[in-house]
């Protein structure tokens, strides 16, 4: 197995995150070549070091997800090309795997986070435009 390869992986992820998710939707769908690679390439990287980060806590709190996950390295150890690096590579797959299916269910969570709400004059505008212009009124009614 390349391991290059799986690299390509949360590379998919960030392209599926950053086209799902409403705060970068738009744009991906107006760019094109290399703006639309790079931003794929950042968010990959982002769902990369998100699920590193977070793995071993659910292997150490979740034990039936640890046992499939042995069960998922068991059969990819045979698949390695140099034998004495291929829990590294078990590792790494189940990584590049998690970044990829990472990346809708976090592009969800996010638009019910940021959803768009309507304000007082009718037109749509993110939840952070409201609270902040509220901030802002008060800040000023104070005065």
């Amino acid at each position: 197995m390349d391991t290059v390869l799986l690299f390509a992986l949360p590379l998919v992820g960030g392209l599926i995150f950053s086209s799902a998710w409403n705060c970068t939707r738009w744009r991906v769908c107006r760019e094109e070549g290399h703006r639309l690679y790079f931003r794929a390439v950042l968010f990959g990287a982002f769902l990369f070091a998100i699920v590193a980060a977070i793995r071993p806590q659910l292997e150490n709190h979740l034990p039936g997800y640890a046992a499939l996950e042995t069960v998922i390295k068991d059969f990819i150890k045979p698949m390695a090309k140099d034998r004495s690096a291929e829990d590294a590579v078990a590792d790494l797959t189940v990584i590049c795997f998690l970044a990829m299916l990472t990346g809708w269910p976090l592009a969800w969570l996010l638009n019910l986070r940021f959803r768009k709400v309507k304000n007082q004059l009718g037109t749509e505008t993110t939840w952070i435009t409201v609270k902040l212009r509220h901030y802002l009124v008060g800040r000023s009614l104070d005065k």
